[in-house]
């Protein structure tokens, strides 16, 4: 046996037990190099996904300044972090907030490549509404209809299913309305309405009133004036709900020619008159003016004479406007 103090160079086994250390420390302390940066990296990645989430709670309370602050800080920090999923989805709410098709673009490509199928269809339908925002129609359509596609293969819940696909049949619809598919585009605009019954009522409020709104005017245009009442009453109480006044006009004015062509001119009168009070409100002149030259319409109708209050009321809008 070798004494305790023994140099390892004077014995073949202690040297064989001094390089093993040696190699262990050598390896350990590479470990520990190696996870130091991994987890850093982690927690930058943390904190970028943090900041990400802030700016899409920003966004849903409508701090929109905020929430492109947050957006851009999400961005670089996911960066520096090499985290691409994050980066992708900044990228996808900064081209949304910025109404950016380049950036949503880019966004879609890289979630394509990551597997992100969630994040991917809601880009998708972020660069198909900027698309029917700007008269992209065929674009429009193109990404709504991969967005569907996705949409029928991926297991996101059924709940989550609902409101992408809700989403995604609405657009659709407004971009072949726009096109001139008026018949295409009201088969998808009652999906939509399928897709919202399968959800709260507290729900997508916003998507709600638009899909009422069109539902009405789409049964105006039929000719079934009930039904288009109907869902125009559901769109004003909605719009009414939400404070979203320009929408509560359009609405009313809407129920004033539902009205009309039942043969009510009391009641579509009346309709008019709140209309035109709401337009007066937002200085929507032109309307104003429209909603004037009806009601009188309605006021002959009625019988009422151009000495009653209301036909000096309209008399006066008209010659204003």
């Amino acid at each position: 046996m070798p004494a305790e103090n023994e140099a390892p160079g004077e014995n073949p086994v202690a040297r064989c037990r001094y390089h093993a250390s040696i190699l262990a420390l050598l390896i350990g302390f590479g470990a520990g190099c190696v996870e130091a940066p991994r987890s850093q990296a982690s927690w930058a990645a943390k904190r970028a996904e943090v900041q990400l989430q802030r700016a899409l709670a920003s966004e849903a309370e409508g701090d929109l300044l905020r929430a492109h602050e947050l957006a851009g800080v999400a961005l670089d920090e996911s960066r520096e972090a090499v985290h691409p999923p994050t980066t992708a989805r900044a990228m996808a709410l900064l081209g949304r907030l910025e109404g950016d098709h380049l950036l949503l673009l880019k966004a879609i490509n890289l979630l394509d490549a990551l597997g992100e199928t969630a994040a991917l269809i809601r880009a998708r339908l972020d660069l198909a509404e900027l698309a029917v925002a700007s008269g992209q129609f065929r674009m429009a359509a193109a990404q709504t209809d991969a967005a569907l596609t996705l949409l029928e293969a991926a297991e996101l819940g059924r709940q989550e299913d609902a409101r992408l696909a809700a989403r995604a049949w609405h657009t659709y619809a407004e971009a072949l309305r726009e096109a001139g598919a008026p018949g295409a585009a009201r088969s998808r605009q009652r999906q939509a309405s399928l897709m919202l019954s399968l959800l709260d009522d507290s729900e997508l409020p916003q998507l709600r009133l638009a899909v009422s709104q069109r539902l009405g005017d789409d049964h105006a245009a039929a000719s079934d004036y009930r039904q288009a009442f109907q869902q125009h009453s559901r769109a004003s109480f909605l719009a009414r709900d939400q404070g979203n006044r320009l929408a509560e006009m359009i609405a009313v004015t809407s129920l004033s020619l539902d009205l009309g062509a039942m043969d009510r001119p009391r009641d579509a009168v009346d309709h008019c008159e709140r209309a035109l009070a709401i337009a007066l409100e937002l200085n929507e002149q032109e309307h104003a003016a429209v909603l004037a030259q009806r009601a009188l319409q309605f006021l002959v109708i009625l019988g009422e004479t151009p000495g009653s209050e209301r036909w000096a009321l309209f008399s006066t809008v008209l010659k204003q406007s």
